[in-house]
């Protein structure tokens, strides 16, 4: 039987793509996201902190002439929804349209905003937290005709709000 012989310099040349990767991934490309517009974190918790204020403003500026159609706990039932139809291997952007159709006014988008809060986005290295609006808008940023139809679906509800 012939065995196979193993080169010693293959386990070295291992080692080195497995540091050069690992530097890769700890250092240069956090660096890169800084340089390119991703916050520091104090920056973004400081808007994410504002972007609360300012929904729970609206909605307690609608909720003096609206009424939510659905329990608190169905929002983030469909901003989970929405979250997992979106994504760069896999689009559903039927059922997107299905949760904004269920949506009747300002009230209703503005629990729905606020319970999909803010979710990373983006490629490894180069990943952003994004809210309803901005979400949607990144990955759907190449097709304007979904874009149009999400929002006309919010016109049609006479929702103010657009995507």
């Amino acid at each position: 039987m012939n065995k196979m012989k193993t080169n010693p310099m293959n386990y070295l040349y291992l080692g080195i793509a497995f540091v050069v990767g690992y530097i890769l991934f700890k250092f240069i490309f956090p660096m890169l996201s800084r340089k390119f517009g991703v916050k520091e974190e104090e920056d973004e918790d400081a808007l994410d902190k504002q972007n609360i204020k300012d929904i729970d403003a609206d909605i307690k500026f609608y909720d003096k002439t609206e009424n939510l159609t659905y329990p608190k706990s169905e929002y983030y039932n469909f901003a989970t929804g929405i979250f997992n139809s979106v994504g760069y291997f896999y689009d559903d952007s039927y059922l997107v349209n299905s949760y904004l159709r269920k949506l009747n006014n300002n009230l209703d988008f503005l629990m729905l905003k606020k319970s999909f809060g803010k979710k990373n986005s983006g490629a490894v290295g180069f990943t952003k937290w994004r809210g309803l609006e901005e979400y949607l808008q990144h990955y759907y940023n190449d097709d304007a005709k979904i874009i149009k139809k999400f929002n006309d679906i919010l016109k049609s509800k006479d929702i103010k709000f657009r995507i």
